[in-house]
């Protein structure tokens, strides 16, 4: 278990979730609330800009229930392979500008990242002989 990011603050109690760090405070969020903590004792939260209840998406409800649904013959799901391979792209990619150091320009299409060589070669993997993937 993670340390907490203040003492008044049970981590215990978020369940499945997840918890930033960023430069000025903490994300603390599971599936249905968020936790936005100001880091150090001067910081505050007039930088912080909420969504207005228009920009929120729906709640999508019960996911495992809605995935054995799909599974049976309701093939629509509110986080289907569209939106999920989306999210995880934009995620990687991500990671890849952080281990590059740099802000990157990536070609979606093409799924080749266009301004750093090394950028580029994290996208890919050298597979060890009789491992590899052909497709």
């Amino acid at each position: 278990m993670p340390r907490s990011p203040k003492p008044y603050v049970d981590l215990n109690k978020i369940g499945h979730g997840v918890m930033f760090k960023g430069r000025k405070g903490y994300v603390v969020a599971d599936f249905g609330s968020r936790l936005v903590l100001p880091f150090g004792n001067d910081a505050d939260l007039t930088y912080y800009k909420g969504r207005s209840e228009d920009e929120v998406i729906p709640d999508m409800g019960h996911f495992q229930k809605e995935w054995s649904n799909a599974c049976k013959g309701d093939l629509k799901t509110s986080c289907d392979f569209e939106y999920s391979g989306n999210l995880i792209e934009t995620m990687l990619l991500g990671l890849v500008a952080y281990r590059v150091g740099k802000k990157l320009q990536y070609d979606g299409v093409r799924g080749l990242v266009t301004n750093s060589d090394e950028g580029n070669a994290l996208l890919r993997r050298q597979y060890r002989p009789g491992w590899t993937l052909n497709g």
